[in-house]
């Protein structure tokens, strides 16, 4: 139900694209992924005195790195859940990235042809307004 909720958001803002709704909602999906893993890494590490991740906030910088595929190594998890929990982070992390980056690369491509369409119009409309380039 949540999920269905969630994934209806982009659907009602005005003005959008399919585009901008499909990169809005692979926003949306890491951060959900990013929420969910930091709640399931705390209540895994917290029982384990040596660990690093003590907090929410701990485990959400954590799996935010993790799911960037940066890892510092700073942080390590203790548990074998919490090890898991890592590796399938990693992992979804690296896919939902791919995505994420190549929509921000097809945007930014749909942008550079827009502008270099707009600024042929405007050499066409130059080129038909100077008399003396007509009769030439």
């Amino acid at each position: 139900m949540l999920r269905a909720c969630l994934w209806r958001i982009p659907q009602h803002i005005p003005g959008s694209t399919s585009e901008d709704k499909l990169f809005r909602q692979c926003l949306l999906t890491i951060v959900i992924v990013t929420l969910s893993a930091s709640v399931m890494m705390y209540h895994c590490e917290r029982a384990h005195a040596e660990t690093p991740i003590t907090s929410g906030m701990t485990a959400f910088w954590y799996n935010a790195i993790i799911m960037a595929t940066v890892g510092y190594g700073g942080l390590v998890p203790k548990s074998v859940t919490g090890k898991i929990i890592t590796s399938t982070c990693t992992l979804n992390g690296a896919l939902l990235m791919m995505v994420f980056l190549q929509m921000l690369y097809l945007n930014a491509c749909r942008a550079s042809d827009h502008y270099y369409r707009l600024r042929e119009k405007q050499k066409t409309r130059q080129a038909w307004s100077d008399p003396a380039e007509r009769s030439g």
